[in-house]
């Protein structure tokens, strides 16, 4: 397989999420607020999330932008998400991180699904540092070297990881159908209050 050694600085512009309270202002538009829970299913159609009126005339480039990677590096865990396409006006708050990906370079969603995997969290694992939250730094990511195949063979590996992402989000559907069956059974076998 025909790979190159490179750092995350070179595959893209890595930048800390944006301290969205010195933005906040009332008769600004909404704005949604990205955070650490949202990577776990970024849906672009989802408003359920946090917003807030923010004033980004001054700060344009903080929203983020589909294909974008959201990276969350806290208490020794990864979290990764691509920005979708129709995210709307968004931006990521600062326990993130926005990864925006060369094209001509890497994939954003093998690069997303690298940086999730347990050989990358192993690999980062003594990377980690503090003492109340455990994160990783800026200047630390920027300088972490990954080995990168051809952007066909990361295609492929992009391809695997969404099979997997979808199969996952299918059993945790029919698992919290299952459990919300039970739970109504078993709402029967509890006597009511007198």
């Amino acid at each position: 397989m025909n790979v190159s050694t490179v750092s995350l600085a070179e595959i893209g512009v890595l930048v800390q999420g944006l301290t969205y309270k010195r933005h906040v202002d009332p008769t600004a538009p909404r704005v949604r607020l990205l955070q650490v829970t949202d990577l776990d299913s970024l849906d672009a159609a989802d408003e359920q999330g946090r917003s807030e009126h923010l004033d980004l005339r001054k700060n344009r480039d903080a929203l983020v932008r589909p294909g974008q990677v959201l990276i969350a590096l806290r208490t020794s865990d990864v979290r990764t998400a691509v920005v979708p396409e129709q995210i709307g006006d968004a931006v990521a708050t600062n326990g993130l991180m926005v990864l925006t990906v060369n094209p001509d370079v890497a994939d954003p969603h093998f690069i997303a699904g690298l940086l999730r995997s347990d050989a990358m969290r192993r690999y980062l694992a003594p990377m980690f540092s503090g003492t109340a939250v455990q994160s990783i730094p800026l200047s630390t990511l920027r300088d972490v070297r990954i080995n990168l195949p051809s952007l066909q063979r990361q295609a492929d590996y992009a391809a695997a990881f969404a099979a997997r992402d979808n199969y996952r989000r299918a059993v945790d559907a029919v698992l919290a159908l299952q459990t919300e069956a039970i739970e109504a059974r078993l709402s029967a076998l509890i006597p009511e209050a007198s």
